[in-house]
């Protein structure tokens, strides 16, 4: 067995309890709460991220979108970060698949009640659907063709968000690995440790977001979370690990890290409470400023299949100076909770804790505090085994990139 591989195992053993980094509350202010909308389809995209390639050009479903829904969006003017499929919704569909007008349909909608959208772009199951290490020439591809059909069709976005994630493919192979097979961590990064490759792949998300955002626009992202528990080191050796590449750039307008408490909860088998959404947070202020920023999710599922458990973290965000908190997702809140739950979702961004309620609601809690410190072993793991995984490259052994990197 190679070295690296018992060192990964070692690391993901420690995922049941290193100490983390003790928590403080800051002067609550007002959160303005927006929702990732649009992705709901006919068939769905399946629990195991896994798929049918065709899948991505099926029918929406919009059944959520009552005059209900619509009113309390449009009272509360609340953003939309509505998912926008390039070849599927804009840009250049494949001659087997029909264009659908449902994308534009819900822009149009949602423009039409004054309600702010963004466009959150992905791209086809096949290359990944979200922004990973190895797909950035079709993000801006489908960047550039995307403010072409906006301007064509005169469509006002308040901006631009893309997912910073691994690719869909990579992501069930993680999650079969956090949550059954922890030490098949070790095989995964010999296919994907490369620092010399994370490097290349930072520097052409870097030029994109610079080169959209010098044409009028604003660029945001939402991130994979263990972006952050790469950080502390300095080092960038788990983002090369994952495969992720959009977090390095420091020209985002703004980074929503996706602390889903229910995830977490699910493949560590203990809900970590509202103390892994502070915790993000609190790192996210720490290494990226007032850009750093938190998205939670999944509506719908333990815990936040109870509505007190979701306005309790939105308001533990508002409490910490959450600038905006988009869920996801509009679709699956109005599903668990109607109307009147969305609207109490919405609102709980006034509503931030004060005094030793404040105090209560951003303190670390046993189950982020392992979380999180396993996480930071993981890290510690990655950055011994780069050199190992490397070894037999031309250029012999690489060290992890330094954060941050200079493009």
């Amino acid at each position: 067995m190679k070295l690296w591989v018992a060192i990964v195992a070692t690391a993901a053993a420690a995922l049941a309890g290193l100490p983390g980094v003790p928590a403080s509350a800051d002067s609550p202010v007002g959160s303005v709460v927006g929702f990732w909308a649009g992705e709901e389809f006919v068939g769905g995209m399946g629990a195991d991220f896994n798929p049918d390639p065709e899948s991505y050009w099926a029918p929406r479903d919009l059944s959520v979108y009552t005059e209900d829904v619509w009113d309390v969006l449009a009272e509360h003017n609340v953003p939309l970060y509505i998912n926008l499929r390039y070849k599927r919704d804009f840009g250049p569909v494949p001659s087997e698949f029909n264009p659908l007008p449902d994308g534009e349909g819900l822009v149009r909608d949602a423009m039409a009640r004054g309600i702010p959208v963004w466009a959150w772009i992905t791209v086809p199951f096949t290359d990944g659907y979200w922004a990973w290490e190895g797909n950035a020439d079709i993000h801006s591809d489908a960047v550039h063709a995307f403010i072409d059909w906006a301007g064509e069709e005169d469509l006002d976005f308040e901006g631009i968000s893309i997912d910073s994630e691994p690719s869909i493919q990579e992501t069930r192979e993680l999650y079969d690995a956090f949550s059954n097979n922890p030490a098949g961590l070790a095989d995964f990064a010999d296919k994907t440790v490369n620092p010399e490759r994370h490097r290349r792949a930072v520097c052409e998300y870097q030029a994109l977001i610079d080169e959209t955002k010098a044409a009028g626009w604003t660029m945001t992202a939402a991130a994979y979370p263990l972006s952050l528990d790469d950080l502390n080191d300095g080092l960038l050796a788990l983002q090369d690990a994952i495969d992720v590449a959009g977090i390095p750039p420091q020209n985002w307008d703004a980074v929503y890290f996706m602390a889903y408490r229910t995830v977490y909860g699910s493949l560590f088998r203990v809900d970590p409470g509202s103390g892994l959404v502070a915790s993000y947070m609190r790192s996210a202020a720490q290494h990226v400023g007032a850009t750093g920023q938190v998205t939670m999710g999944v509506i719908g599922t333990s815990p936040y299949d109870q509505l007190e458990e979701v306005i309790k973290d939105v308001r533990t965000l508002a409490t910490m100076g959450a600038t905006r908190i988009p869920i996801y997702s509009l679709e699956l809140t109005a599903h668990a909770f109607g109307a009147g739950g969305l609207e109490q979702v919405v609102t709980a961004g006034s509503l931030p804790y004060t005094g030793m309620d404040a105090t209560l609601a951003t303190a670390e809690t046993p189950g982020s505090l392992e979380i999180r410190g396993g996480l930071a072993a993981l890290d510690e793991a990655m950055v011994a085994a780069t050199p190992v995984i490397t070894a037999d490259e031309p250029d012999g052994p690489q060290l992890p990139s330094m954060y941050p990197i200079t493009c």
